[in-house]
């Protein structure tokens, strides 16, 4: 019978519904743990991008070839800055191992890849060699250009007016007498602290030139600052609502009012740091499950 199990005795037992859904959960089980393993062993052995303006590309295949001329270096080994690329999300302490061999992490590049700053004693062999690293290779003077600048050249003689952003911790005078001897007309220069910026006009011929100067990090068109949200106050009306509660002595301007925000936290979480936006202009603080700690930790 379609029902019923033969037994050895020729007996017969109704089979249970629930011994064929137990199999079944074993089965998809096993088919997930299967998936999961397949996934996990394409993750170890499937390509992990660079994600540059310059291209996206999985490094181990770098046909280095496509870096020479202009935009190449004569020496990638003797390059000051950098790519050091992991085999995953990064962890603190591969950081700390980086320093150790002399590689100063500075700038986090997708994925999962820092652009480390090459100090006197380092060793690039070292940093190959740890487990957790899957490629070190030169930060080319073609990855600091803006596609802006390449896509579509301007003519060797165009007068070009560009923002030039250095490496943090480069001295900054002297990456502007290095721009002004490439024929650099400079017309503003500051450092905010995650490196000099030089505002500059420059002949397109030599926009390689300013890509070899190792301090410089970047180089993009000047884009001049503008209104992108003054008309706002006029679709919701706020100049209406002026007039007609200044009417009654009310003034809406925001003079004199305490704002309470509420968030992980706030800056350094101490008065005595606190960055500019906020130095001298906050009344009280509360940390809520972190005693005495109002600092920002995200």
């Amino acid at each position: 019978m379609a029902d019923r199990w033969a037994t050895p005795t020729g007996s017969s037992r109704r089979s249970s519904p629930s011994r064929f859904y137990w199999f079944l959960i074993v089965v998809l089980l096993l088919g997930a743990a299967l998936a999961a393993t397949t996934r996990i062993r394409a993750q170890e052995s499937g390509s992990t991008p660079l994600r540059l303006q310059w291209a996206t590309f999985d490094p181990l295949q770098l046909d280095e070839k496509l870096l020479t001329g202009a935009l190449g270096l004569a020496d990638p080994e003797k390059a000051p800055y950098q790519i050091v690329q992991f085999r995953g999300p990064i962890e603190e302490a591969w950081k700390a191992d980086l320093s150790s061999a002399g590689l100063e992490p500075l700038i986090y590049l997708p994925d999962y890849a820092f652009v480390v700053r090459v100090h006197a004693d380092a060793s690039l062999a070292q940093a190959r060699a740890m487990p957790q690293v899957r490629w070190v290779g030169a930060y080319y003077p073609a990855f600091k250009l803006s596609p802006a600048l390449t896509d579509g050249a301007a003519p060797a003689d165009a007068s070009l007016d560009l923002r030039v952003l250095g490496f943090p911790g480069e001295n900054q005078d002297s990456l502007v007498s290095a721009l002004r001897g490439l024929g650099a007309q400079v017309t503003s220069v500051s450092d905010q602290g995650w490196g000099p910026t030089v505002r500059l006009s420059l002949a397109a011929s030599q926009l390689p030139a300013v890509a070899q100067v190792a301090a410089v990090q970047w180089v993009e068109p000047f884009y001049p600052m503008k209104w992108s949200n003054d008309v706002g106050r006029g679709i919701i009306n706020v100049n209406l609502s002026w007039q007609r509660m200044a009417a009654q002595g009310v003034n809406l301007y925001g003079a004199g009012q305490t704002v309470a925000v509420a968030d992980t936290g706030l800056d350094t979480g101490n008065t005595n740091t606190l960055s500019n936006d906020f130095a001298g202009r906050l009344v009280n603080a509360y940390a809520l499950c972190r005693a005495n700690d109002w600092s920002d930790h995200d």
